[in-house]
C-alpha cells in the first residue's frame, strides 16, 4: 500500500458491482484524502439537492 492513506467515514454508502453497502467503521483506503473529502462532499450535496440546475418559478417576475 502507499503512504497515502484516506478514510472514509463510517456510515458512508458505497456501490461495488451495483450492490449498495452502508460501512459499520471507519475504513483506511489507498488514496489521498483530500479528493475523497471532494468526492464525499460532491455526493452530499448533490443528494440534498444543492447546486441543481433549472428555473425556480418562485424567482421569476
Amino acid at each position: 500500500m502507499s503512504e497515502n492513506i484516506a478514510v472514509i467515514p463510517k456510515g458512508t454508502k458505497v456501490q461495488i458491482m451495483g450492490c449498495t453497502y452502508t460501512l459499520l467503521e471507519d475504513v483506511k483506503v489507498d488514496g489521498i484524502q483530500i479528493y475523497l473529502d471532494k468526492v464525499l462532499k460532491a455526493q452530499e450535496d448533490f443528494e440534498n439537492g444543492i447546486d441543481v440546475v433549472g428555473n425556480n418559478p418562485s424567482c421569476q417576475l
